[in-house]
């Protein structure tokens, strides 16, 4: 479902008139070049909503419309610009409707493969609907967003499938957007909702769409840009320094990861599976055990991979895992966002021995944490951002992904809200959180905190890990004995 695209001026460029335009950073860009394969790098969440048998588009459109305007990101397109004239530049979109953004699925109606069981309540079927969502290439000539409603599940519950391109945001713009989204604290029901027409939501609007900055505009600019970037060439170099130790460059010999039956390059499928604990026990037994939550999760993870691969016959002595690191807030410089949208998140990788025994893994990764606390976050952005756009150019980056031998898998980890949300006056009861990248790792988790759960989803190629169930459980094995 799509609106009239109108073709833009070949003489204007992006951005907002009332201000310096809203350019790309350096994030965003390193995501832009790394969306090369067959699955695009998307994130976003699955929310599990209570008591909403009766929940359709209208009302959630009704709900939305008010609210997307919060988010300049969700009306917004991603504008190549002119030569000399700069990064790319965000552009509001004239022919913008909410309506082409937003599907309904309903459970019944779903791909036989991803029905499951009567048991199940649906949920396998909503996890196949959304590992299908977030594998689906979003149109480049719109905003880089979509919304799934799920109905049907047992027990009076719906769930939004919400996706969007990682260029749009990280894991804690993520959380962001799903602020903006939900309601306010004193929301009342569906019912009320619905008599309302979400009007007492609509915040004070700004002109729509902004006229898009001249092509003289974005040039100069990029130049005052460049000056900027020269007069603070040894700042940005000591930045590219700490970049390259973040990403492990220059402490010591590198280490390469070592061939698995896991890590071949992807296709264009992923599945997902989830296991839910309560974050308050997580939360005690890090306490106790002198480390963090994140510690406690690289632990079971690495446990959990560690006994897939021996199943499979992989000799692994150590298993490398990146991390992202968000930077710490105000930290953006000038190129920050005004909305909390983009991109601004570092890579650390983390090397853990595959020993059997969970607190040996425990006690390595803790001292990895305790190593790294006091650096300086989020810096790597910059030389993994002049590295891969170079590559790119090069049209060399897609083929190293597929094949490159840095890390293993992934694991992030984002606090979520502390308090319960609701959205259109349903509660939201779960949070299950996933991202999708290219490149040859099979598997990779995604862990989120909400109110009194923390939610870890596997997400991987099924073409990869047939056993994902298995791998599944395992994890939560391995959770469970680091509450013990």
């Amino acid at each position: 479902m799509t609106g009239h695209r109108r073709p833009s001026s070949p003489d204007r460029g992006a951005g907002s008139t009332a201000g310096r335009p809203e350019r790309a950073t350096p994030g965003d860009l390193v995501v832009l070049v790394s969306d090369t394969g067959p699955a695009p790098m998307n994130i976003g969440a699955v929310l599990v909503l209570d008591d909403a048998e009766g929940l359709d588009l209208p009302t959630l459109a009704a709900v939305l419309g008010p609210r997307v305007t919060r988010v300049p990101r969700l009306r917004q397109r991603l504008v190549q610009a002119p030569p000399l004239c700069g990064r790319p530049v965000w552009q509001d979109d004239p022919a913008f409707t909410l309506a082409a953004h937003l599907e309904h699925a309903d459970v019944s109606d779903a791909d036989p493969s991803h029905a499951g069981t009567e048991e199940s309540g649906g949920r396998d079927a909503l996890l196949g609907l959304a590992a299908d969502a977030f594998c689906r290439h979003l149109p480049r000539d719109r905003p880089l967003w979509s919304l799934l409603l799920v109905t049907g599940l047992s027990g009076r519950q719906a769930a939004l499938v919400i996706v969007l391109h990682h260029v749009v945001a990280d894991g804690i713009g993520g959380l962001a957007v799903l602020a903006a989204l939900a309601d306010a604290p004193a929301t009342g029901s569906l019912t009320d909702t619905r008599a309302a027409g979400g009007a007492a939501d609509t915040p004070a609007r700004e002109a729509f769409p902004r006229p898009p900055a001249t092509r003289r505009e974005l040039a100069a600019d990029a130049l005052r840009g460049r000056l900027t970037t020269a007069r603070g060439l040894w700042p940005a170099l000591r930045r590219a320094l700490g970049g390259l130790r973040e990403l492990g460059v220059g402490a010591g010999r590198p280490v390469f990861a070592g061939r698995t039956s896991l890590n071949r390059p992807t296709g264009a499928r992923r599945r997902l599976t989830a296991v839910t604990l309560e974050r308050g026990r997580l939360v005690d037994a890090a306490h106790r055990r002198e480390c963090t939550v994140n510690d406690l999760l690289l632990a079971a993870a690495s446990g959990a991979m560690a006994s897939t691969l021996r199943r499979r016959g992989d000799d692994l002595r150590t298993l490398i895992v990146s991390v992202p690191v968000a930077a710490a807030p105000g930290a953006g410089g000038p190129d920050e966002t005004r909305t909390g949208a983009g991109n601004r998140t570092g890579v650390r990788p983390i090397a853990i021995p595959m020993d059997p025994d969970p607190r040996a893994r425990l006690r390595a990764v803790a001292a990895w944490s305790r190593q790294w606390q006091a650096a300086e976050r989020a810096q790597s952005a910059a030389p993994l951002s002049l590295a891969f756009r170079g590559l790119g150019r090069l049209g060399l980056l897609g083929p190293l992904l597929a094949h490159q031998r840095l890390v293993h898998t992934f694991l992030s980890n984002v606090r979520g809200p502390v308090e319960p949300l609701t959205l259109a006056g349903l509660r939201v009861a779960e949070v299950l959180p996933v991202s999708v990248s290219p490149g040859n790792v099979g598997v990779a988790f995604d862990a989120l905190s909400y109110a009194d759960q923390l939610v870890v989803t596997v997400v991987a190629d099924p073409d990869l890990l047939p056993e994902q169930e298995q791998l599944t459980e395992e994890l939560r094995a391995e959770l469970l004995g680091q509450l013990a």
